[in-house]
């Protein structure tokens, strides 16, 4: 029974990995897979053996690592069909995720490698405190202290543990988390520490946190980013995407175009009536459709402006920009401006989409 259930469980791994698309050497989060193992190893491939449908691996475990066990393990790799292997080659050195069950061609094996289990993990010091996070009882002390290692695989793992399994911090811990997150340049691990936020709805008070939403070199930690401030941000962080403007590049001016208006800061209109003059037409767009954000008479008269052009292509994107605003005066404007087209006017079908199901067309546009 206990063979049977190991087994079972290696193959709710594998169509876990299939469903979500988890790719071979775990560049998305590798929390989900790190937990699913019985055995973290630390090793180098010293000897590959081919079969049918399995791959079986010698890995000859580092010194350094703590592990009790054997010298080396001999590692199986199922090749079923829809498993992609990881294709490593004598030589290679990492850190091996395995559950105890054998079985395959294999049934000699040591354990039996998970889908997609080689991490690159390159300090074997932290693989004692790695192991203690399968075990079920967990001191915090453990995984508080990996959120500082060398390797950015162990500290999203680390992340993902207090995310799934940690407790509430006490204000030690949550001190020490902040300052964790606050000093991380990794962006994937900076996605994972905006996840672990926004799940428990912790509050981040640094200022620079705003600074990932134009200047993140990974568009979801972007995302995250104005997702987070939507629900937490302060005056402070809202101050500091309009200061950030003026040095900011036209890619980084469209994100933060979208965060005025996406937050509501009208301190930032002047920026968006400068940004609808770009010559970059992405930004000019994406300041026409912010412009709502403000009710004085400059952005008024703007889109007014916007509306009464020649150019189909500058009044679509000042009618999104009336259906993206949260004033009712935009509202007005757009029922005003739709009676006023003219039956044969190739925006009215637009324009009356806009009015009955705003959220529906604008999905379709897309937010950024």
């Amino acid at each position: 029974m206990h063979d049977n259930m190991k087994q079972f469980k290696i193959l709710l791994v594998i169509a876990g990995c299939c469903l979500h698309g988890l790719p071979s050497v775990a560049a998305e989060d590798p929390w989900p897979l790190f937990s699913h193992s019985d055995h973290v190893l630390h090793g180098t491939v010293v000897e590959i053996i081919e079969g049918e449908r399995d791959r079986l691996y010698r890995i000859a475990i580092d010194p350094g690592t703590g592990s009790a066990g054997p010298e080396s393990w001999w590692l199986r790799e199922p090749e079923g069909e829809g498993t992609e292997g990881i294709g490593a080659l004598p030589g290679h050195r990492g850190a091996w995720l395995v559950a105890d069950y054998a079985g395959g061609e294999f049934p000699a094996a040591d354990a039996t490698l998970l889908p997609g289990g080689l991490f690159s993990i390159q300090d074997p010091s932290v693989f004692p405190a790695l192991q203690q996070l399968l075990e079920p009882d967990v001191d915090p002390a453990i995984p508080l202290a990996l959120l500082e290692a060398t390797d950015a695989t162990v500290r999203r793992i680390a992340i993902g543990w207090w995310r799934v399994r940690g407790p509430e911090p006490d204000v030690r811990q949550f001190k020490f988390i902040s300052n964790a997150f606050g000093h991380e340049t990794d962006a994937a691990t900076q996605r994972s520490w905006l996840e672990l936020f926004l799940q428990h709805g912790w509050k981040f008070e640094p200022t620079g946190l705003a600074d990932l939403v134009p200047h993140s070199k990974d568009p979801a930690v972007s995302m995250l980013t104005l997702q987070y401030l939507k629900t937490h941000g302060t005056p402070r962080h809202f101050a500091r995407l309009v200061s950030a403007w003026p040095a900011a590049d036209s890619a980084a001016k469209i994100r933060l175009a979208t965060a005025y208006r996406d937050l509501g800061i009208e301190e930032a209109s002047p920026w968006l009536l400068q940004g609808i003059t770009a010559d970059d037409p992405s930004l000019r767009r994406h300041c026409m459709e912010s412009l709502g954000i403000s009710d004085t008479a400059p952005c008024r008269s703007a889109i007014h402006s916007l509306l009464h052009s020649t150019s189909d292509e500058i009044r679509t994107a000042a009618l999104y920009g009336l259906a993206r605003s949260r004033n009712p005066w935009a509202w007005q404007l757009l029922d005003i401006t739709i009676s006023n087209l003219s039956g044969s006017d190739p925006l009215l079908p637009l324009a009356t989409a806009l009015r009955k199901h705003p959220w529906k067309v604008l999905n379709t546009r897309g937010t950024h």
